[in-house]
């Protein structure tokens, strides 16, 4: 049996079971692979349990039959303070020497921490990576590997742990069987490979017309996470030295997923100012290339406007969905933990007010992206309202036109 459970939190996560449990069940083995996306960490865990006593076990962090588990956040009073545990509900009881296998995936922002705070503009960006090289859990584990990749290595210490690096990977093994609770301390120091940046927040609104084209416009902040710059910049340098006067830099942002019949495509900064971008269409899709109009070093933020940015984890994710004029909601089915509300917005064409569907996530990543579908019954002649008051607006300007021209002879 296997479950793939996917958690975007800033806190450590362990599972978690009542105190009962935790005497009886065991942890045989635990594999995690931890991958290094630019300024998210995701850590893929293996683990197999037995239940080692007389009674069956009936919540754990584990999953069965690939059905969705109901998780909650618990504070065990023998965890340390540096510990956020999950407790989840099998949906059947494990037996007596039962076992169980599963996989966590989790993502996590905000654990990369740039050192040294501030570089020079020809320097990398190196990140410090702090954890347990002992699987951080209320229940023992027999045996445990922790592998990683990172990029080029600077140095990785784990007093009390083995240590094996190999090109821009590295491995470290706990001493034997650890008891719960159990964490021994490691930090690796190597350079960032992919984008250090952080999103602040994220706006999407959808236009959805009467005639079912959509138009989609988005604006974002985003935030470079590395070193601050120390000492002088050149932008003539930057550019005709780029490897060598701005490695550590943010030249672009790389935009994926776009249907292949996306159309006017636009991308300009807060104030306005047009960019460049590079756009290249394929039969299945759309790839662009945005530029703002400086690069982004350490600490540096910008914010534009266009229609999709991926690879970037953000603070805050808000999208609208305005529903066309006279259309009445019926469903929105999303498989994820959203505020949702309802707006009503009008339009000068509109003769009545337009359902706007608000859904906000305080926190968001790339792994979180999943399909929605907002389904609604259109406004039976509201288009044919809409084009009368338009006609009856223009008549009306023509017959002032034409009474001004009377009175004027």
């Amino acid at each position: 049996m296997s479950r793939l459970l996917l958690l975007a939190l800033l806190l450590g996560i362990c599972a978690a079971a009542p105190a009962s449990d935790v005497e009886t069940l065991e942890i045989t083995s635990a594999d995690r692979k931890l991958r290094a996306l630019g300024y998210r960490v995701q850590i893929r865990t293996s683990i197999a349990v037995v239940n080692t006593g007389k009674a069956p076990i009936a919540s754990s962090s584990s999953g069965q039959r690939e059905t969705p588990l109901k998780g909650a956040l618990v504070v065990l009073p023998e965890a340390p303070h540096n510990v956020t545990c999950l407790r989840f509900q099998l949906n059947a009881p494990l037996p007596p020497k039962g076992t169980l296998d599963f996989e966590v995936v989790g993502v996590y922002v905000g654990t990369l921490e740039p050192w040294p705070r501030q570089a020079p503009a020809d320097a990398p960006t190196l990140a410090l990576y702090r954890d347990s090289a002992a699987l951080v859990s209320p229940y023992p584990v027999r045996q445990q590997t922790f592998k990683m990749e990172l990029g080029r290595i600077e140095s990785v210490e784990a007093p009390g742990a083995e240590v094996t690096t190999k090109g821009q990977g590295a491995e470290v093994r706990a001493p034997g069987a650890t008891p719960p609770f159990r964490q021994l301390p490691f930090a690796a120091h190597f350079e960032v490979v992919g984008l250090f940046v952080k999103g602040r927040s994220a706006r999407r609104r959808v236009d959805v017309s009467p005639v079912g084209a959509s138009q989609f416009d988005e604006e974002y902040e985003v935030e470079h996470r590395g070193a601050a710059l120390k000492g002088e910049w050149s932008r003539l340098d930057y550019i005709s030295r780029t490897k060598k006067y701005g490695p550590g830099a943010v030249s672009g942002l790389h935009v994926t997923g776009l249907p292949a019949n996306a159309a006017n495509l636009y991308f300009r900064d807060g104030i306005g100012n047009i960019s460049s971008s590079a756009v290249q269409r394929t039969e299945t899709g759309v790839r662009v290339l945005l530029q703002p109009r400086y690069p982004l070093f350490g600490g540096w933020t910008t914010d534009f406007k266009f229609g999709c940015v991926t690879e970037v984890a953000f603070d805050e994710a808000e999208l609208k969905v305005i529903l066309p004029p006279g259309a009445t909601l019926l469903n929105v089915e999303l498989p994820m933990e959203v505020e949702r509300r309802l707006e009503v917005t009008h339009d000068f064409l509109s003769l009545v007010g337009r359902t706007v569907v608000v859904l906000r996530r305080p926190m968001y990543v790339p792994e979180l992206n999943v399909p929605l579908r907002v389904t609604f019954k259109p406004g039976g002649t509201i288009l044919e309202k809409s084009t009368a008051w338009l006609v009856t607006g223009a008549a009306l300007v023509a017959g002032a036109s034409i009474v001004r021209r009377i009175a004027s002879s």
